[in-house]
């Protein structure tokens, strides 16, 4: 892309200059409706904003609480086909529209503040000191609490759902677990596998995922048990989730784009 088909550009931490704190920014933008919505949370300015697709300018902005979050913000759709995005913080969850900025609901409740909530279909899987799951497949303003499970909740990495199944990992640990009923199905250590912040990535029953040293596992949903079979090892640092493609696993290693078949 040549530079002059950049449409717009914006330098957050300059609008903003007291945007920041001690280990960096992490959270990623969402599009919907036409607005980038940001959530740019820490002990300076903090706020959340949404963002004109096509002018680069502010539709909307309200602060946020002035405490360091890396969670992201995520989007969600109604039966009645409107979008809300959902943005989690360590004092509550709050639900906007994403053209305006206008609450459509706030739970009272913290949620974890490194890893990210996951749309599940009818759910809304929300980490924290346990994993919160709403229901959002109505049209009600406010959703329902499914269930709750403190054994399935992650440690920095998102929950990974897949048809029926939901996926937790805790550093080492995988755990899987039912969709509906939030129930865990199996617990599976991975020896070998060191500190994990990469949320993992599903598909046909099988989970892929990596650790900070580049040590990659793929695991095996059996129904009632896990196993390990396969394993590569990068020897650079993976942080960030792989991606799958066209039937092929992407992984960004700290240094190299790698693609595997």
């Amino acid at each position: 892309m040549c530079i002059r088909d950049r449409l717009w550009y914006r330098g957050l931490g300059y609008d903003y200059p007291k945007a920041g704190n001690d280990v960096g920014m992490a959270s990623s933008p969402v599009i919907a409706d036409g607005a980038v919505i940001v959530q740019v949370e820490a002990q300076g300015d903090s706020f959340a904003a949404g963002i004109d697709c096509q002018t680069g300018k502010n539709l909307w902005r309200i602060d946020r609480p002035r405490r360091a979050n890396w969670s992201s913000p995520v989007v969600i759709r109604r039966p009645d086909d409107s979008t809300e995005v959902v943005l989690q913080c360590g004092q509550s969850i709050l639900a906007v529209d994403p053209r305006s900025g206008r609450e459509k609901w706030l739970i009272d409740e913290g949620r974890a503040t490194v890893s990210s909530a996951t749309p599940a279909g009818r759910y809304l899987l929300l980490p924290g000191n346990d994993l919160l799951a709403l229901n959002v497949g109505d049209s009600a303003t406010m959703p329902d609490v499914a269930w709750r499970n403190n054994r399935l909740t992650p440690r920095n990495a998102s929950v990974v759902a897949a048809e029926d199944r939901i996926y937790s990992l805790k550093g080492s640990v995988l755990v899987g677990g039912t969709m509906d009923e939030g129930e865990v199905l199996w617990q599976q250590r991975l020896s070998g596998l060191g500190s994990t912040w990469a949320t993992p990535v599903v598909a046909s029953g099988r989970i892929y995922l990596f650790d900070q040293t580049g040590v990659g596992l793929v695991v095996e949903d059996r129904g009632d048990s896990a196993e390990r079979v396969g394993q590569v090892e990068l020897e650079e640092a993976v942080l960030a989730s792989p991606a799958i493609a066209d039937g092929r696993l992407v992984v960004r290693g700290a240094h190299t784009l790698y693609c595997f078949d």
